[in-house]
């Protein structure tokens, strides 16, 4: 997962330009179909799909939240430990609330929360 947390890492920087492609393996298997992400049907023994993600959605303001991740928010109390806590975008809201933990094995993510 370095490349990740290093694409991630590169973005938060001030990379822009920093791209992350992820490719999806349709392998050969008893069944005749294999679905793409977007959920269609594809009739092939092997089918790659190239998918470039968008870096920008791990740096989310509690605005760009939806409705069940901010309802969550508001609803915690005590103590929070938040596990492969990514960019952190979640702890800086639960921290308003109590305390929050973050942990994460990525050394780059972990520089971009502290």
């Amino acid at each position: 997962m370095n490349f990740f947390a290093s694409a991630i890492y590169n973005y938060w920087r001030g990379n822009k330009e920093t791209k992350l492609y992820i490719h999806q393996h349709c392998l050969y298997s008893m069944k005749k179909y294999c679905y793409s992400p977007n959920g269609n049907k594809i009739k092939r023994k092997y089918n790659r799909i190239k998918l470039e993600a968008e870096i920008g959605q791990y740096f989310k303001d509690f605005a760009d939240l939806d409705n069940v991740e901010k309802k969550l928010i508001e609803l915690s109390k005590e103590e929070i430990l938040d596990l492969g806590g990514n960019t952190g975008y979640y702890m800086r809201d639960l921290n308003k609330n109590d305390n929050v933990i973050g942990i994460d094995i990525s050394k780059e993510m972990i520089r971009i929360v502290t």
